[in-house]
């Protein structure tokens, strides 16, 4: 929908169930405490999992939130 110019680009905002929401902006801190948390957990899963910030996580077709944290299986690689 961006592409096709219904929303800019740079709106935060992401679907959950079919519905287009809009995300609250980011703080500072809240960008502190996501780093932060997605070291310990880095340290703790290892190299199996892989730890996704802040990007889109396509659940199914109705839904890509952008969490703060993912924990998922495998590597980025």
């Amino acid at each position: 929908m961006a592409e096709a110019g219904v929303f800019e680009p740079s709106e935060r905002i992401e679907l959950i169930d079919g519905e287009v929401l809009e995300m609250a902006p980011q703080s500072s801190q809240h960008v502190t405490a996501i780093r932060v948390a997605e070291k310990a957990l880095s340290a703790a899963f290892g190299g199996y999992f892989d730890m996704r910030a802040q990007g889109p996580l396509a659940i199914d077709e109705r839904s890509e939130p952008k969490p703060n944290i993912a924990v998922v299986s495998g590597s980025p690689l």
